[in-house]
């Protein structure tokens, strides 16, 4: 199977269970379960929840921007919306990526994306299966995991991300070009 059939596979899954989410919430009987986006970032492990993300996309074109933040890959346009990119591994703490080929736009007042190498799965989770941060003075970026087939995943929180990039570019303060 090809790259491209497997990715159209994947995108297609998601699209019927985002259409299935409108059936299952107007019955209002199914609440017990929550849904997810399991992904890789360098390598590794990590889940979404999927009520935190606006759209999931695939080798978009981004263009080169100038940043006094090292994780700003560049922009892309979303909608007819020019959206800055961060690589989600800088973030995290990792070296830079190579080949950070899907991209999760977030669910935030101002459109922002974030880059990551691998897309695994849609996951869908009773509550029992997530678990909170253990403590409120750890990484808030990542807090709590959800377990799924015998696998733990980290789970990340996309607002404490958008959060930490907004702190982090107040610092700077105003510009001082002219």
């Amino acid at each position: 199977m090809s790259s491209s059939t497997s990715i159209e596979q994947k995108l297609s899954i998601l699209r019927q269970d985002f259409d299935q989410s409108f059936a299952r919430a107007a019955g209002g009987a199914e609440q017990a379960e929550l849904d997810f986006l399991a992904i890789r970032v360098a390598g590794d492990p990590y889940a979404i929840r999927l009520s935190e993300v606006q759209s999931l996309h695939a080798d978009r074109k981004l263009v080169a921007a100038p940043s006094l933040l090292p994780e700003l890959l560049g922009l892309s346009g979303f909608r007819s919306i020019l959206t800055p990119v961060y690589d989600l591994a800088q973030l995290l703490g990792y070296g830079p990526q190579q080949t950070a080929r899907w991209l999760v736009v977030a669910q935030s007042a101002s459109p922002i994306a974030f880059a990551f190498g691998d897309f695994d799965s849609h996951l869908r989770v009773s509550p029992g299966r997530v678990s909170a941060p253990e403590t409120e003075h750890g990484n808030a970026v990542v807090g709590g995991a959800v377990q799924n087939d015998g696998i733990t995943l980290p789970l990340l929180h996309l607002p404490s991300l958008v959060e930490a990039i907004a702190q982090r570019i107040k610092a700077f303060g105003p510009s001082q070009e002219r």
